[in-house]
């Protein structure tokens, strides 16, 4: 029998990077351009696992067929996300994994420090209709009211002692602001503030829409590792939020209900894969999309179903390679959280569910072994 790791695969992929300029694997963060499209400006970086390390901030001019680094003034950070100030493309702000925020006036040549939290400032947003004023969190949130120059920690109402806040902002409530926290045993609270973040009411505590069960039962969590909020553009009291599954609430908050589950579809809830990391509304059709460790899915129903948007997609994580050493071709891929692949020379096939981790392949050599007698 024998195995490796991925260095085989890990190097054939870097080759096809290395000829366009990018050589990390780890995106966190995605900003395009609104007048020019060709221009994307990328944080890298693992921000939820740290399986990839970041190289700060990149871009591409030509839609993504070649990139540079654009990190002078940050280095080699992990970027969580990424802002660019509506109202000028020149403007960004960067949250980095060293707690640090980093901010630039002349997109991207330089940037410059504007705070030091002392967290790890996951999500940062700008407020939807004044970008003088915009807010960041991680265990902690933090507020901005000069463009993202200078920060202050809000207290009023944010619990502390926290793994992890989310935050969400909605152009139809612009002075509305979301926070989603989340704990070791699940959720903490859903809050609200109603004047740009300067204080927040709780909207709800129960059930643990963290866990892994559709009724909200159980203290599981990982809100360390996958943890969003996102409000609906056109009504801020529809929010959907991400942990292992989706929930969604109607009126602000209060009241939550599941709208996917990670086995599968149970009951009226439809079935999608696990862990949601990031959550969007399409600017054209109101429809949302979901990020999560199997892909990409799509809801054009308010989350009653969801589509999966995943197929072609050749991006699953490899954690382990075994190759036979007998059998031309056939080999078996662990893969986080999307199971283990068998491939045999044409597709990979999968065998079983949840997390690959190591994997070999086994050969046995069979022996006449002589009769004993008594």
């Amino acid at each position: 029998s024998t195995h490796c790791i991925s260095s085989a695969a890990s190097d054939v992929y870097k080759r096809q990077q290395y000829a366009t300029g990018l050589t990390r694997l780890g995106v966190s963060s995605i900003v395009v351009h609104p007048s020019s499209p060709n221009t994307i400006y990328i944080g890298t970086g693992d921000r939820d696992a740290g399986d990839a390390p970041g190289y700060g901030v990149w871009r591409t001019l030509d839609g993504g067929l070649t990139w540079a680094s654009h990190n002078n003034g940050m280095g080699n950070r992990t970027i969580n996300e990424l802002i660019m100030d509506p109202n000028n493309s020149n403007i960004m702000v960067a949250a980095g994994s060293n707690g640090l925020i980093y901010r630039t006036v002349d997109g991207g040549a330089i940037w410059t420090q504007s705070a030091s939290l002392g967290i790890n400032p996951k999500d940062i947003a700008y407020h939807p209709t004044n970008s003088n004023i915009a807010y960041a969190s991680g265990t902690e949130l933090h507020k901005s009211t000069d463009g993202g120059a200078s920060w202050t920690q809000i207290t009023n109402g944010v619990p502390g002692g926290v793994q992890r806040i989310a935050l969400a902002v909605s152009p139809n409530q612009p002075n509305w602001v979301y926070l989603l926290a989340g704990g070791g045993s699940g959720l903490v609270g859903i809050y609200r503030s109603t004047n740009s973040g300067t204080s927040f009411t709780t909207r709800t505590t129960t059930p643990n829409i963290l866990g892994y069960e559709t009724n909200g039962s159980g203290t599981a969590s990982q809100a360390w590792y996958d943890l969003v909020i996102a409000a609906d553009p056109t009504d801020a009291n529809i929010i959907f939020t991400g942990g292992v599954n989706m929930w969604k609430s109607t009126d602000g908050g209060s009241n939550m209900s599941c709208v996917s589950y990670w086995v599968g579809v149970s009951g009226s809830v439809d079935g999608v894969h696990a862990d949601q990391h990031v959550l969007e509304f399409s600017p054209y059709t109101n429809n949302i999309f979901s990020g999560n460790d199997g892909g990409i899915y799509e809801s054009a129903n308010g989350g009653t179903t969801w589509t999966d948007l995943s197929g072609g997609l050749s991006i699953a994580q490899v954690y382990k390679i075994g190759v036979s050493q007998q059998t031309q071709d056939k080999a078996i891929n662990g893969y986080q959280d999307n199971g283990t692949g068998i491939n045999t020379g044409t597709d990979f096939i999968t065998e079983i569910g949840g997390d690959g981790m190591e994997c070999i392949t086994v050969s046995y050599t069979h022996l006449t072994l002589p009769t004993i007698c008594s």
